[in-house]
């Protein structure tokens, strides 16, 4: 009986979104797994696909359609079960197609440049063959042919002279591993491999000396050999020949953790901090959220749980929101648990990344610390799970494969078995919080730092009151003031703006011109390192002007403030101290942000001005000041969520203050100061928050009382795109009818321009609808037909319709 597999192949194509039938050849039969990377012909083109599932029987029909599997590549499936259901999950949860679903937990396939090659069997009498068939038969002879440099007819000839036994076809691809060359000594002794050496043979005597010197060690590193001890590789060579040492080829593998951390000793634990563990450790249930204020010790906590984890032979995910507080939290668990920790983010090259997943995939990890994609590790016994500063958006990825951590977290949880899932943050999300409460999660709190050191004082500066008493400068009189005692005290200083570059916008103050981005339609920002415009949606660049390119004036003028521009300030304010900046324009090399931190913890930087990767995380002893610039920046963004988003960066921004034996103090600067997410804030009561926030979240019925879906439509012609998105919100809206359940579904008014009109030279509109949580998966089921039909459309080519939801 013959055995199939379905295969994921990975093309974003609608019409092709589902799983494709292959006959499994006798040859592999035994040894093929779902989660096995195969290489398929497919729409007469080799692809890489996944094997999703193995069967004995076919649900195809004509099985002379059926196409064998070309070759297997893994002796070992590099997908485990629990991720293919996973992906299947994320394909209907996330309304997504096979490939975008699966495209965050495969990455990088690491198979390149696959293709045909032929070689001529026996010698061939080519008296009878064709003119054709002599001339391809002359190519596979004085070149490596490749299929993809024939033509159909040729592609013909070629299977004809194949099945007359005259040439042979293989498969050919590059695996893009990195090999190193080791060194071995053979059974000889020492005295056996010198008197075969050439009395003038002095580079080899010395390479014997060496390689002998140490009975323990029998293999060395070529580049060792070679950098240490200057021993070339023909040197080697010729030992080679003489059967004293053995070379060869071993896959590279490196490990991303590329300096040895200090043991990171056991703090001791108060007694919330011990309730805390014993807890999540002996509960029945599996998922819980940890409400602990900043500085109250909540990664100790995520140690100890870890600990026991480990004890238990389970694996364990730690995830924080930003690349840049990896370092911190590698250093702690690499402190604590050596070579068992794994490093998993997007700063990591194809082979670096490749190396840790195999770590993984061997049982050499058990200890995974990274950012999002972290989730998508390929444990085999997943016990803990843990998401630090779980509130963050950056949990969220707003790439078109759309997925949400915390949603991945929770069906982790749920799916496998044994499996916690532990959230903490000082300011939950507002939905986390209010599951928590309403019994979704376990709530466990924090309510007092661990050091018990006391919050730092937090003052609202009304600028407005700045600007009436003179000051121009973007440095209240109170944010200097306290600056000033802290560089006195040798104490160090951040200040924080969610704004990278010089200025926010550069317009022209003869004719009003502002400079956009061409592609986007936003402004552009200007970045005076490299004096230049740049747009921070599609990175373009331009030259910086010196007129107006609409009126050629020469008074073109820099508007707003950008981290840039602070640095710039603060160095000619403080011309004495040492300031750094942290944006994604100062740590875009490998190892800056680990640079910049180090730094800090050296007193190497006495004040460091930086965006949202210095508001959380962070936990330095001497930085007594922080200066929130311009809190308005996020308060006034059109959004729902915009005074959480500004109570959670100031409450966070704030708690990197005072958080060793010293006082901390907060300066945040502001035109509002009596807006209630600043009040709180300013008195570190998050539950006040809460309850101010979801009482306006009742009163509008917005999340966590409903779902929130974002239907984003997008084509290159402005007409085109309002078009599509009239006909898409009528279907949705007849289907909504026709289903009767109109009552519990709601549009936020009609298909409009999106806040961001243009992006990458494409017209966006957007449809907005509100729906009952009850019903929101018939609603998923809507959008899916109707989107994803239109999308299929002939007449939308080069049309995008992108469904996301909260």
């Amino acid at each position: 009986m013959s055995k199939y597999v379905n295969v994921l192949i990975k093309r974003n194509v609608l019409n092709l979104d589902r799983l494709f039938t292959y006959r499994v050849p006798d040859e592999y039969e035994e040894i093929i797994e779902p989660g096995m990377r195969v290489i398929v012909n497919f729409s007469n083109s080799l692809e890489v696909s996944l094997v999703m599932s193995c069967s004995d029987d076919s649900s195809i029909e004509d099985e002379v359609k059926i196409k064998d599997i070309i070759e297997v590549i893994d002796s070992k499936p590099i997908v485990n079960k629990d991720l293919i259901n996973l992906g299947l999950w994320m394909r209907n949860y996330y309304i997504l197609t096979y490939a975008k679903a699966f495209e965050p937990i495969l990455g990088n396939w690491n198979i390149s440049d696959i293709k045909f090659e032929y070689k001529i069997i026996d010698n061939i009498d080519d008296t009878n063959l064709t003119e054709i068939e002599k001339t391809l038969i002359s190519k596979i002879s004085s070149i490596n042919l490749d299929a993809k440099n024939l033509s159909k007819d040729e592609k013909i000839v070629i299977r004809e002279l194949e099945e007359k036994g005259f040439i042979q076809s293989k498969i050919s691809y590059k695996r893009n591993i990195k090999y190193k060359t080791v060194v071995k000594r053979l059974e000889k002794s020492y005295e056996e491999a010198t008197s075969e050496l050439r009395a003038n043979a002095k580079a080899q005597k010395e390479a014997v000396d060496f390689i002998y010197s140490s009975l323990d060690v029998d293999e060395y590193d070529y580049e060792y050999l070679r950098d240490t001890q200057k021993i070339s590789l023909n040197t080697l060579k010729s030992l080679e020949e003489k059967r004293i040492i053995d070379l060869f080829k071993v896959e590279e593998r490196r490990h991303f953790i590329d300096k040895a951390h200090e043991e990171y000793i056991k703090r001791d634990l108060n007694d919330d901090q011990l309730d805390v563990i014993h807890g999540i450790i002996n509960s029945s249930k599996n998922k819980f959220l940890l409400h602990g204020i900043t500085g109250s010790g909540k990664t100790e906590v995520y140690l100890r749980l870890t600990e026991e984890n480990l004890n238990n032979d389970k694996d364990t995910i730690i995830l924080v929101p930003e690349i840049g507080l990896t370092p911190q939290m590698i250093e702690r668990f690499d402190g604590r648990f050596g070579d068992t920790v794994a490093i998993i983010h997007s700063g990591l090259s194809v082979g670096e990344r490749q190396d840790e997943l195999n770590r993984i995939r061997n049982g050499e990890a058990k200890i995974v610390v990274g950012a999002r994609s972290a989730i998508f590790a390929p444990f085999s016994n997943i016990g803990l799970i843990i998401i630090d500063e779980e509130h963050e958006n950056t949990y969220r990825s707003n790439e078109h494969n759309k997925y949400d951590v915390r949603d991945i977290g929770n069906y982790l949880s749920e799916n496998i078995n044994d499996c916690k899932l532990v959230m903490g943050s000082a300011t939950p999300s507002i939905e986390t919080y209010y599951n928590a409460i309403h019994g979704k999660y376990e709530l466990y709190e924090l309510n007092d730092r661990a050091t018990k050191s006391i919050l730092p004082e937090v003052h609202l500066v009304d600028m407005r009151e700045e600007l009436n008493n003179g000051n121009m400068s973007i440095f209240s009189y109170d944010l200097l003031s306290h600056m000033k005692t802290a560089l006195i005290r040798h104490e160090q200083i951040i200040l924080f703006l969610n704004r990278r570059g010089f200025s926010s916008f550069v317009s022209c103050r003869n004719c009003g011109y502002v400079v956009k981005c061409d592609d986007c339609d936003v402004s552009m920002v200007y970045h005076k390192e490299d004096n230049k415009m740049q747009c921070h949606y599609c990175g373009k660049s331009v030259g910086a002007y010196r007129t107006c390119p609409n009126c050629g004036s020469r008074y073109i003028k820099h508007f707003g403030v950008g981290t840039q521009q602070v640095e710039e300030m603060t160095r000619n304010q403080f011309v004495d101290f040492k300031v750094g900046r942290m944006d994604s324009d100062t740590t875009t090399r490998k190892g800056s942000h680990e640079a910049i931190l180090d730094s800090v913890k050296k007193g190497d930087i006495d004040i460091l001005i930086g965006t949202q990767m210095i508001a959380k995380g962070l936990d330095f002893s001497n930085i007594t000041v922080v200066g929130v610039i311009a809190a308005d920046l996020s308060l006034n963004l059109p959004t729902l969520y915009a005074s959480e988003e500004t109570f959670q960066l100031v409450t966070q921004v704030a708690g990197r203050a005072g958080r060793g034996d010293k006082p901390g103090n907060v300066i945040v600067q502001t035109y509002n100061p009596d807006h209630y997410s600043l009040q709180f804030a300013k008195n570190h009561d998050y539950k006040g928050f809460f309850e101010e926030e979801i009482k306006i979240r009742r009163m509008f019925n917005y999340p966590p009382f409903t779902r929130m879906f974002s239907i984003l439509i997008s084509h290159p012609d402005e007409k085109k795109v309002e078009q599509i998105s009239n006909r898409v919100f009528t279907e949705i809206k007849s289907e909504i009818n026709r289903l009767n359940i109109g009552d519990y579904i709601k549009f936020n008014g009609v298909p409009h321009p999106d806040s961001r009109a243009k992006l990458k030279n494409s017209y966006r509109y957007n449809i907005s609808i509100i729906s009952v949580i009850k019903y929101d998966t018939m609603l998923k089921d809507v959008l899916y037909r109707v989107c994803m039909d239109n999308e299929r459309n002939i007449d939308l080519a080069n049309a995008y319709i992108d469904i996301s939801f909260r």
